[in-house]
């Protein structure tokens, strides 16, 4: 990547760039990315025609307009993918998923009107935000462009404001795409990820970051074990049932006898798939307990196991790395 200020990228200096060949990539040539968009996102000809005449025309005017700016300022190669990921069914639908994904990440009214201009005058429709963000519109099946259900008992009030977060969130995440919420406080992102997590009936996990945020604190770590006395207790009293149900004739008086009469009931051979399964879990929760440590998922985890919703609040004071 070209050096800059993010992520302290500096200049490679001569000597250690002379003991490489270097190889420069240059942009995709439009014929090459309209058949990469055809092929990787089994999109229409057509379809991936018009979306890349868009990502040239938004480069030109980057170009033309703001010098000193990268020409992929309004749209990158990503973008495209993710655009043409998205289903659409004719070019009104197309248009409208082109301007969720490169209009609203301008955060210049100016930049959202060049892109507007560009979406319609290329895909020849009319977009108009308050139909396309309406939770209430006719023509289509609001559920199912959504990807989940409009939650009716929330304490939010949907205004166009927050119809439109909620309209855009829900495509967002309704392809797997990872949605970043940039606004000012009380603007309603973390609102509108609760409204999110409460229509499609998911917990919402969420982390808030600071200068002192660690990989661990996402996704877990090693946790002195606690509860010690209180874990034994009811290992031994599961165990003492598991071992009346298999009548062994040998119960465990104490904690200390638990791990010989387990391992001895294992090596019997005499027990039942369902039982044998329970003293083996038990067994395993008896050598969890000789450790002075345990391991916790962390947050992510958690919501990855359980196909949660993840919300990382004001990852903005986190550092870089």
């Amino acid at each position: 990547n070209p050096p800059g200020l993010y992520a302290g990228r500096k200049v490679l200096s001569r000597a250690f760039r002379n003991r490489f060949l270097e190889v420069h990539f240059e942009d995709v040539p439009q014929a090459e990315l309209e058949t990469i968009l055809c092929q990787r996102c089994q999109i229409a000809p057509s379809y991936g025609k018009r979306i890349v005449s868009v990502f040239h025309e938004l480069q030109k005017r980057r170009q033309s307009s703001r010098v000193f700016e990268s020409k992929q300022g309004f749209a990158t190669l990503r973008d495209l993918f993710r655009w043409a990921g998205r289903d659409a069914v004719g070019y009104q639908e197309l248009a409208e998923n082109g301007y969720m994904l490169l209009a609203e990440r301008a955060r210049r009214d100016d930049g959202k009107a060049a892109v507007k201009e560009v979406i319609e005058s290329i895909m020849n429709v009319k977009i108009d935000e308050s139909t396309m963000y309406s939770l209430q519109r006719p023509d289509i099946d609001v559920a199912s462009f959504l990807g989940c259900p409009i939650p009716a008992a929330t304490d939010v009030i949907w205004t166009s404001a927050m119809q439109r977060l909620f309209t855009l969130v829900s495509r967002a995440l309704r392809f797997n795409e990872p949605v970043l919420l940039v606004g000012e406080t009380g603007a309603g992102k973390t609102s509108v990820c609760q409204v999110f997590s409460t229509a499609t009936s998911q917990h919402l996990h969420g982390l808030n970051c600071h200068q002192n945020t660690e990989t661990a604190d996402l996704i877990g770590g090693l946790r002195p074990l606690r509860n010690r006395t209180l874990r034994e207790a009811e290992i031994l009293k599961e165990s003492l049932k598991v071992v009346q149900e298999t009548g062994t004739p040998q119960l465990p008086q104490s904690f200390s006898d638990l791990d010989s009469i387990l391992t001895n009931a294992l090596k019997s051979g005499s027990l039942s798939a369902k039982h044998q399964a329970q003293i083996q879990t038990l067994h395993s929760k008896l050598l969890q307990l000789q450790s002075i440590f345990e391991w916790h998922d962390g947050p992510l985890v958690e919501a990855m196991r359980h196909g949660d919703v993840f919300l990382l609040d004001e990852i903005s004071l986190a550092d870089d790395s």
